[in-house]
């Protein structure tokens, strides 16, 4: 802004022609609507260059009257030149401003959006939290796959003994419930990992299955022999 504002001080400085000069004064801003953030300053400027107009050219002592270049076209040429490029820049300055604003309306509108979701979430889960394992486990089947995911929290967080549906969702179509079902797996084994990546292939996912299968296999058996009572030796 301070740029344009000494190129038109030049301007105006620079023609001698005073009808000219008070003809950019007043059509300074014209374009820009009162609402805009540009509008004082650019009347600001106007003042200024009015101002400038009259101290640098006005003389008592000569008769008020243009005086003439030579080549007086292709000065009114120049001219009109430079406000079509003042006109130009306003244009851009006022789109530029309406997008930033349009901008700032979609994020306000997003985040707001997210607060709600996450509001929702949170209830849900406070509510799946109350359910017993069998309606835990059933979630985990459920056709929506945000349902899914909550139930997935659950398991994981209370420790749910539900460890081959939880195998069985790290093939799930969405890439959010596998990856919850690895971390519920990797906390109800107490930091085991066999995977898959987050980004595994179906190939590297199957292997993956594989591995949890076995693990969890041998801590079934493992419980089942500390709870099988030891037959008592016949005498």
């Amino acid at each position: 802004m301070q740029e344009l504002y000494g190129k038109l001080s030049s301007l105006v400085r620079g023609y001698p022609d005073p009808t000219l000069r008070m003809y950019v004064v007043e059509n300074l801003g014209k374009p820009i609507p009162p609402h805009s953030k540009y509008y004082h300053a650019f009347m600001h400027m106007r003042n200024e260059l009015s101002r400038n107009t009259v101290f640098t050219q006005w003389n008592p002592q000569k008769p008020w009257g243009p005086r003439l270049p030579a080549n007086r076209f292709a000065e009114n040429v120049r001219m009109a030149r430079a406000q079509i490029e003042l006109e130009r820049q306003q244009v851009e300055a006022m789109q530029k401003a309406a997008q930033d604003a349009e901008y700032k309306a979609f994020m306000l509108r997003q985040l707001e959006q997210m607060a709600k979701q996450a509001e929702m979430i949170d209830g849900l889960l406070r509510e799946l939290a109350k359910e017993d394992n069998v309606v835990i486990a059933n979630k985990l089947l459920d056709p929506e796959p945000t349902t899914r995911w909550l139930a997935v929290q659950i398991a994981g967080k209370k420790r749910l003994p539900l460890e081959h549906n939880l195998i069985n969702l790290l093939a799930d179509r969405h890439p959010l419930v596998r990856q919850a079902a690895h971390d519920a797996l990797f906390r109800l084994s107490r930091g085991t990992n066999f995977g898959p990546d987050a980004k595994g292939t179906a190939k590297q996912i199957a292997s993956s299955q594989r591995a949890w299968r076995e693990w969890l296999a041998i801590q079934t058996d493992a419980r089942l022999s500390a709870t099988t009572p030891t037959p008592m030796t016949m005498k």
